[in-house]
């Protein structure tokens, strides 16, 4: 979405007769994209003040606070409700501050970093899936949250040591996420729920995999089945593209009364 919100600032600027010197319309659509789903409009406005730019003295008839409040305005009524909800704010602390093991190695492998997301999900995050696991109702658009928890771990882990761009374009569709650790090398990871016995997604990532030349991609898939329903899901398959790879988190675990 990251592309979406910049493209809308750029020009936003352009028919506003406003010039970007310094690429603040890229800077301020990662920071929204990074940061608004955590953070009040107060909070994110203050973020957005403490922004290096010289937007502001080359565009000298623009007020920055009131200007700043507009833009804000203006990116959550376009793009705020296409997020659905947040991550909530405790989920989100937690999940921040968890997979510590990566802070100590002097190289993450998309493998290590994606299993310490597993990891965390599953001790910290489970309940934020479901609207009643009782009765096995999930909430609306999952895969949505599945997304967010990951720009969240990605946005705590990866910081100076490589990238994660979510929905980004790939072919005539939207890859879920796109990560880069410091070797440069991309990995493809798609996000998909799983209900019932098939497995989703393998088809569509390898598409994902034939527009970007990539011969690995990497499936992470929520499994939210009962556990009288729950198969072996294989570890790889096999496509034309290459090799697609499993991450299975389990958001559906027994509950420890039930042991």
């Amino acid at each position: 979405m990251i592309f979406s919100i910049q493209s809308y600032l750029e020009n936003y600027f352009n028919r506003c007769g406003l010039v970007d010197p310094d690429q603040y319309a890229v800077n301020l659509a990662a920071l929204y994209d990074r940061e608004r789903h955590r953070k009040t409009n107060s909070a994110f406005l203050s973020t957005m003040r403490r922004m290096r730019t010289v937007f502001y003295r080359r565009n000298q008839n623009t007020q920055r606070a009131v200007f700043e409040k507009r833009i804000l305005q203006l990116l959550d009524s376009k793009f705020k409700k296409k997020r659905l909800f947040f991550v909530p704010n405790r989920v989100a602390a937690r999940v921040e501050a968890s997979g510590k093991r990566l802070a100590k190695r002097p190289r993450i492998s998309i493998r290590q970093f994606l299993e310490e997301f597993k990891k965390t999900i599953e001790a910290e995050a489970v309940n934020s899936f479901w609207e009643s696991r009782k009765t096995g109702k999930l909430k609306r658009r999952p895969e949505k949250l599945g997304q967010e928890f990951l720009a969240v771990f990605a946005n705590a882990k990866l910081a100076g040591r490589g990238s994660a761009i979510r929905e980004a374009v790939s072919g005539i569709g939207f890859v879920d996420v796109l990560i880069t650790f410091s070797s440069g090398l991309l990995h493809v990871v798609e996000l998909k729920m799983l209900k019932g016995a098939g497995v989703p997604g393998p088809a569509q990532l390898a598409t994902y995999m034939k527009h970007k030349k990539r011969v690995e991609g990497w499936l992470v898939l929520f499994d939210a089945r009962k556990q009288n329903r729950k198969s072996p899901v294989p570890p790889t398959f096999k496509k034309a593209s290459g090799a697609i790879k499993t991450i299975v988190i389990d958001i559906n675990p027994v509950p420890p009364h039930d042991l």
